[in-house]
């Protein structure tokens, strides 16, 4: 369902055919993680769980690598920068759900606050106490 779904959002990048692999359903299970698409079973949210933690990690020594061992490749560098960034952060570098990185704010209240158009931290900065409220921030 996370891959291909006519009634609901899939992931970024859909593969084709049925997810048959273990590399498959990681690259699927990343993809919804980081697009904040709900995962509803049990079983493969601990898999989340357990890719992310191994995904930061690994991220943050290809950074660490390619820093020392390739001086010249920039958009390595920088590519490796923005994948460890997205793990840490569990979004798409381009995501407008930013607000779920802060503290004590899921799912449903990052969407109901993109649906507010707040997509920026500026934008919730500038927000009010009172219109964060009405958005379903108790206060």
């Amino acid at each position: 369902m996370l891959n291909k779904d006519k009634n609901r959002t899939t992931i970024r990048y859909p593969m084709e055919g049925k997810i048959k692999s273990n590399d498959m359903k990681v690259n699927c299970l990343i993809q919804a993680q980081l697009g904040c698409i709900p995962i509803q079973e049990f079983g493969l949210i601990q898999d989340t769980g357990k890719i992310f933690r191994n995904a930061i990690r690994v991220s943050k020594y290809l950074t660490e690598f390619l820093r020392h061992h390739s001086q010249k490749n920039f958009s390595a560098q920088l590519n490796s920068l923005i994948l460890a960034k997205c793990f840490r952060a569990k979004l798409w570098e381009n995501s407008p759900y930013v607000s779920k990185q802060l503290e004590k704010i899921g799912q449903s209240f990052a969407t109901a606050m993109v649906n507010a158009g707040l997509t920026t931290f500026s934008k919730i900065e500038e927000t009010s106490p009172r219109e964060l409220e009405l958005v379903g921030l108790n206060p």
